[in-house]
């Protein structure tokens, strides 16, 4: 580069008259912009320099959620230590957005003040409702305050409470959690299991269907969030998908501590907030506590939308170009810098006189307008034919994805592999995750927005998506082969979707599994039931309805923990499963008996709950179990106490006092959601 050149010749006049055209027609090219802020911090123009990056910065930020390259950030360190005194705030509020970041400065300084809420930022796709809240975080983050940033996924093989996972990974909350005493580090570790192998005596969390102890773990959560520094800012992007536990330990973590300064941000699309019930009925209670702050963003006028063209084209547009502009566009943020961006390379006079054809499928699948469909079909046409291929696997993965999963599934060498995420990282398509959901993934990508990840697998063929997720199922089970619970749910999900409902139908029992582990019994009830409904793709009947009995215990227990024991829907799936259980000619099941037993003292009836105690006696007696010779004569026990028949209960109820052992409490819990000993009643005490 020439510009380099007169630089490294001391021509610094010369280079930055070369310089300064071609960094307003190439607006997002870094490695040109590093020249520039040489040559400006060489010739004293230090400010210069640093608002020459800050503007990169803001346009990378905008146009594709991106970051500056690590070196980049090294050279805007290295001058900002050079200097003494800033002339003013370097976080400017967008284009068109100044109301707003006036409303979020005040919700701000409430939180900081003591008052923790959720500032509500709500808007259409690519409306702008990620890039100022993360300009504004980034703000707080380098003044040195304590901040963290997650988002929910639309994909079905999520984890629950995954955005609360990331947030505890971060460096603001991660480093202060050594603050914490043990009993709150082992709940946590539900969450974090490298907690367990940082210290190997530290206690494992027990596994319980108990409310209480559900609080508790929240509360533990809370804890580990509130222990670090305060004022604290929490971002959260995509709340519209969060999963239902994750949004009632949130609705926990702002009651938690009234005192606490907290503030956290969230993103969501409001049409989502309305259909969708657990958020709609989460938003209801927080607006009834006062605890919400909600923004709904509108698109950028005329006006608006031709200045932040210009930003982008770092020139002016006129009159005639600039309504087109708008009228294309209709002031969202996202297809404004899409397409001013395609004008560039001569896109945008194409698109503005209608010569782009769309497929009905692009038009089907990908909920964008025709035009901007095109536009960004348009960018991922100019890609290589390898790496074409590679960003329909990376799609296809649906949520963060790792070298390792892509390099397993397409079966490409390491070599190419990284030409070819350098390819997609050099055109802003790709970016490093800013951190990865599980600590073991070290080299972790996203796309840089989710629409383009949208036309990505828009442009896919059925044939095609199957095949991918076939192959990306089989990578994640080769890769995590030693322990699979983590991607479960999302094993579950790609062999469904590539149309393999068999393998599908195991996973989906094991990420309930899972689910339960951290008390999120509705995220587990949803697996659950979508394996049930998987089950006549079985062709074996005998198999078929073994795996049938296997989801219905496991979610009977799940419903009642939601429902309690007397729900209806608790019964039917119980007496299905039973029934079910003596069609297969198995013995008679402790844990449905047991479960059926205190079903039936819920709805006070005592004779049926007897009869349910005795077989488990028996069951006791011919298994030579003694942990079920406690269960069920605490079964009989606590039935007869509710009868009125307290002498003949308190024989049972001694006799379970008496042949319980109290190294036995986690086998009582993991087989039967409950350890008797605490669930006694006062009589039996005395």
């Amino acid at each position: 580069m020439l510009g380099s050149k007169l630089s490294e010749q001391g021509e610094l006049e010369a280079a930055l008259a070369l310089l300064e055209p071609l960094a307003s027609q190439h607006p997002l090219d870094e490695q040109l912009h590093r020249v520039l802020i040489n040559v400006l911090a060489g010739l004293g123009r230090r400010w210069e320099a640093i608002e020459t990056y800050e503007r990169l910065r803001d346009r990378l930020d905008d146009a594709y959620a991106a970051e500056p390259e690590s070196e980049s950030k090294v050279l805007y360190r290295r001058i900002l230590t050079r200097t003494q005194k800033r002339p003013g705030p370097s976080m400017q509020p967008l284009v068109g957005r100044q109301r707003e970041w006036k409303r979020l400065l005040s919700s701000w300084q409430r939180a900081s003040g003591g008052t923790s809420h959720l500032f509500l930022i709500s808007g259409e796709a690519g409306i702008g409702k990620r890039a100022w809240p993360r300009s504004f975080w980034r703000g707080r983050d380098q003044q040195g305050i304590a901040t963290a940033r997650t988002r929910s996924y639309q994909a079905e093989g999520r984890l629950a409470l995954a955005p609360g996972t990331e947030w505890l990974r971060s460096d603001a909350i991660r480093n202060s959690l050594i603050r914490l005493p043990e009993i709150w580090l082992t709940e946590i570790a539900r969450l974090l299991p490298e907690l367990l192998d940082e210290r190997p005596s530290r206690r494992r969390p027990e596994q319980t269907a108990e409310s209480s102890q559900r609080q508790r773990f929240f509360e533990a959560l809370s804890r580990a969030v509130l222990a670090a520094p305060q004022p604290l800012l929490l971002l959260i992007d995509d709340l519209q998908w969060c999963d239902q536990e994750t949004l009632q330990w949130l609705h926990f973590l702002l009651r938690f501590d009234t005192r606490s300064r907290l503030l956290i941000i969230g993103t969501a699309r409001p049409e989502e907030l309305v259909s969708t019930p657990p958020v709609a009925d989460w938003l209801v209670r927080l607006r009834s506590e006062g605890s919400v702050n909600e923004l709904a963003l509108a698109s950028l006028d005329a006006a608006e939308t031709a200045q932040l063209a210009e930003q982008v084209i770092k020139d002016d547009l006129d009159e005639q170009s600039a309504l087109r502009l708008y009228r294309e566009t209709e002031g969202n943020p996202l297809f404004v810098v899409e397409m001013a961006s395609a004008g560039l390379n001569g896109g945008a006079a194409e698109l503005a006189g209608g010569g782009s054809d769309v497929s009905a499928q692009q038009l089907s699948t990908a909920n964008l307008p025709p035009r901007m469909h095109a536009v960004i079909a348009g960018r991922l046409a100019q890609l290589s034919p390898e790496t074409r291929e590679l960003i329909g696997l990376a799609a296809a993965v649906g949520r963060v994805f790792t070298g390792d999963i892509l390099r397993k599934a397409s079966g490409v060498d390491a070599g190419r592999l990284t030409n070819e995420l350098d390819e997609l990282w050099q055109r802003r398509i790709v970016r490093p995750a800013s951190r990865p959901l599980f600590s073991a993934e070290a080299n972790s990508f996203d796309f840089s927005h989710d629409k383009i990840r949208e036309v990505a697998y828009a442009e896919l063929s059925p044939m095609k998506r199957r095949y991918w997720h076939s192959r990306i199922a089989q990578a994640l089970e080769e890769i995590y082969v030693a322990n699979p619970d983590p991607v479960s749910a999302q094993l579950a999900t790609h062999y469904e979707q590539a149309g393999e409902p068999v393998r599908a139908i195991p996973f989906y029992g094991r990420a309930a599994q899972v689910a339960q582990r951290v008390y999120a019994h509705g995220e587990a009830i949803g697996h659950l039931r979508h394996g049930l409904q998987l089950l006549h793709n079985v062709p074996d009947q005998a198999r078929r309805e073994e795996q049938q009995l296997d989801l219905l215990r496991l979610v009977s227990l799940a419903l009642v923990a939601t429902e309690g024991y007397g729900a209806p829907v608790v019964v039917e799936t119980l007496s299905e499963a039973q029934m079910l259980n003596q069609r297969l000619g198995n013995p008679p099941d402790p844990l449905i008996l047991r479960a059926l037993a205190i079903a039936a003292l819920n709805v006070r009836n005592f004779q049926q709950g007897l009869a349910f105690g005795d077989q488990l006696l028996e069951l006791a007696d011919q298994q030579g179990d003694p942990l079920l010779l406690v269960e069920g004569h605490y079964v009989l026990g606590v039935t007869l106490h509710y009868a009125g028949s307290f002498t003949r209960s308190r024989v049972h109820l001694e006799q379970a006092l008496g042949r319980y052992d109290p190294t036995h409490s986690s086998a009582h819990i993991t087989r039967y959601s409950q350890d008797p000993s605490v669930n006694l009643p006062m009589p039996a005490r005395v």
